[in-house]
Formats: C-alpha cells, structure tokens, sequence
C-alpha cells in the first residue's frame, strides 16, 4: 500500500480528524494486522502449542494422526493456510503432509484466519449449499461411515484453528450447531486462537474491544437507522456509555467515542448512498448475517490476503466510484 492510496483515502474524511483517524488506526493496526510473515510464524506456534496442549513429544506426532477439513474453494484463506503449513510441517518439523491421509485420525483440523459471524464454519462442516439440508463435512465418508459417526464412535476430535476468534459469534456457532445436529457434540471439538476477539455485549465483564458506538449525540439519520430496525431495546445496537469497565483497545475511551462515531458516520453515508443496491447483509459497520438488527459487525481484524467485509465500510468499500477504500477486497463465491 503506497502513501499516495493511504493520503487519498484520508482526505476523503474532514481534515480536522484526519491526524487523529490515522494516529488510532497505527495503534489498531499494530494489535489487530496479520502480516504473511507473522501467519507463517503464528501458524507455527499454534501447531506447537497444541501439540504440547494434547500431549505430543514433537509437532511432527501430533500431525501424523491428524487430517485436515479442506472444503472452501479455490482463492480463499483456508486452501492458502493449508498450502503455508504444508511447507512449515516440512521444514520446520521434518514431516511431509503434502499427501497425507492418516487411516484412522484422532484429530482434525479446521484452519482458517478469522471466525466473525461463525457462518462459513457452520456451513463447512453442516450445510455447504443453500436449502437446509445437511451435506457438509460431518455428513461426508470417511471408512464407510460419516465423519460425524466417526468422531462419535472413535472419540476423535476436531479442532478449529484461527487467529481471531469473536466470542459472542463463536458462541452462537455453538448453539446453532446443537440446534441443527439434534446433540451436543461440544466434547468432540476444541477451539484455538492468538486473539479472542471480546463483542460478548451481553457480558458485563467484556473488553468490547470491536466498534460499538454509544447513542449519545448521533445525527438524526443514524437515531432513525437504529429505529427502523424494530427492536425492543438497544443492547446489541448501542454500548452502554460506562462499558467496559476499562478501556484496554483504544488509545482512551474518548479516542474510542470519537473513533466509532467517525466511522459509523462514515459508513451510514456510504450506506445511504448505495440505495436499493444494498446487500441484505451491509450495515454501517461492516457485513453481519442478515436476521442481525445492529449497526454492523465492527471488526477491526485485517491481514495482508484480504479485509474481511465485517470491517467497516470505510476500509473496503467500492462502488460506483463513490469512495476510495484504503484495502482491496478479493471476494471469491463458493460453488
């Protein structure tokens, strides 16, 4: 990224808070970017730590008995993790995994970079096509019977690796996933992540370390916005002014308010001006599911293959030439 795109960009805010955009963004920028060096080293340390968690001499014997969930299409995150551990398990454990395909697996692994609304994992491993039925990867083969028949009968499990985790989304996968299966299979799976990312507003303890903008003085149109969503109360759409408890994301808390609000602000008249357009699934904040009735999913997680679209509008949207976004988002359909 050049320091031309990044000027360009800036100066599409009012120059007043344009220093101080930049200035939070660095601070945001140095907890939550994911260079390709720092996933190459962070895929590594998460196979060693695992394999010390479960109990392996080496990682090289943790991922002899271990096969890997492989279902997104060709262009996205989790094909290119795979491809990066290929060489990492090679020259940094001394094992070949390029063709590997243990008979009998104890564990299996679900890599992929970031776990927002929890939907592509969902549809992974239960639905992987539209209409409800259930033909993702716990309902395909593995000796004679389905990899969820497996996991049952041989107390095998998977394990579900990223670099962010959002809880409060990470929670609701659980709860879907008993809702659609019939049976609590949490004791078959375990998650793993650098960073869990704390939008749990429900929690009164949470870091609410996301975008989640207080209702103190917004415009008219954001007040009307949160109004025509239908809800009964604010809770999910606006933080409590004294949440959280203590500010640990932000430069301050007053940093933090005026952050939020330049970027819902931002965001609504980008909103605003893609008109009938709209995905059922854009907000001001960032892409949600569509039965979310909030500003938007506020995710401030970015590295260097893609942002994803639950950031912010202002970071990746382009469309009709409207607005200059400061990433390139590559967005790449599944079959």
């Amino acid at each position: 990224m050049s320091v031309n795109h990044i000027d360009r960009w800036i100066k599409q805010f009012p120059e007043a808070d344009r220093i101080f955009i930049l200035t939070e963004l660095k601070s945001i920028l140095a907890q939550r970017y994911f260079s390709k060096p720092k996933i190459i080293q962070g895929l590594e340390i998460i196979i060693r730590k695992v394999s010390i968690i479960l109990g392996f001499a080496t990682p090289a014997d943790f991922l002899k008995v271990t096969s890997f969930i492989d279902h997104q299409p060709e262009g996205k995150s989790q094909k290119e993790f795979l491809a990066l551990l290929k060489v990492i398990s090679l020259t940094k454990f001394g094992l070949d995994i390029s063709n590997h395909n243990p008979v009998n697996p104890r564990y299996f692994i679900y890599l992929d970079d970031l776990l927002c609304t929890g939907d592509t994992l969902f549809k992974g491993l239960v639905q992987n096509t539209c209409g409800g039925k259930n033909n993702g990867w716990l309902y395909q083969g593995i000796n004679n019977q389905t990899h969820l028949d497996y996991l049952l009968a041989n107390n095998a499990k998977i394990l579900i690796l990223y670099f962010v985790i959002h809880k409060h989304n990470y929670n609701n996968f659980n709860f879907r996933l008993k809702s659609q299966l019939g049976q609590d299979i949490s004791r078959y799976y375990d998650a793993y992540a650098f960073k869990w990312i704390e939008n749990d507003f429900k929690n009164m303890d949470s870091k609410l370390d996301y975008l989640f903008p207080t209702k103190d003085n917004q415009p008219k149109n954001i007040l009307d916005y949160s109004k025509s969503l239908n809800i009964t109360n604010d809770l999910g759409v606006y933080r409590i002014s004294t949440r959280p408890t203590t500010e640990t994301f932000f430069s301050s808390i007053e940093n933090r308010v005026r952050f939020e609000n330049i970027m819902l602000q931002q965001g609504m008249k980008l909103y605003e001006q893609a008109g009938d357009s709209r995905n059922v699934r854009m907000r001001p904040l960032g892409y949600g599911l569509a039965s979310h009735k909030n500003l938007g999913f506020g995710t401030l997680c970015f590295t260097s293959r893609n942002v994803p679209f639950n950031t912010p509008l202002v970071f990746w949207y382009q469309k009709y030439h409207i607005w200059l976004p400061l990433f390139e988002r590559k967005f790449v359909p599944y079959d």
